[in-house]
């Protein structure tokens, strides 16, 4: 039996948990949905444990995980899963005092290690952060605010992607 253990985004890391035989070189992959028989892409042996993280695919659309007997190359089960680019929102107040707290409502995936983090207005996605603080920390949740007055963003980050999915504006007095 194959479960998904987070929520799946293209580019982003399954992780899958798994129950079979674990024969010598069994392994987990994904594939487009209705792949033919023995088709792989990403996998990962079974060796490695469940759960296993195995990395999805670029593209939005429909695929599906599978527990693939080595020697035959039959599929001993699948999940069909949707890759779709991940919805989320932060809310905090849109000013703040310069060191101050700033309570942040957030939603989405949730992923391990994703970040809330506060950086300049206009940085990039692979900007280092001022502040940051994982999601696992829950929602609504803290982090200080800069030390320096100006315009800043609050924004929600994925840590298997590096990719910005929600971002608010700030302003630190």
């Amino acid at each position: 039996s194959l479960e998904l253990l987070n929520t799946a985004v293209p580019g982003g890391e399954l992780q899958v948990a798994w129950t079979g035989p674990d024969n010598q070189s069994d392994y987990i992959t994904i594939v487009e949905a209705g792949a033919p028989e023995g088709s792989y892409t990403s996998y990962v042996r079974t060796r490695q444990g469940s759960p296993l993280t195995l990395d999805a695919p670029e593209g939005q659309g429909d695929y599906e995980v599978r527990y693939v007997i080595n020697q035959s190359g039959r599929t001993l089960a699948s999940l069909p899963i949707a890759l779709q680019a991940a919805a989320a929102s932060v809310t905090a107040p849109e000013r703040v005092a310069a060191n101050g707290t700033l309570e942040v409502s957030w939603s989405g995936p949730a992923n391990w290690e994703d970040f809330i983090e506060i950086v300049p207005a206009g940085a990039s996605a692979e900007a280092e952060p001022l502040r940051e603080t994982r999601t696992s920390q829950g929602s609504p949740l803290q982090i200080f605010a800069p030390s320096q007055p100006g315009q800043y963003e609050v924004r929600y980050r994925m840590r298997d992607t590096g990719e910005v999915i929600a971002s608010q504006p700030l302003t630190v007095e």
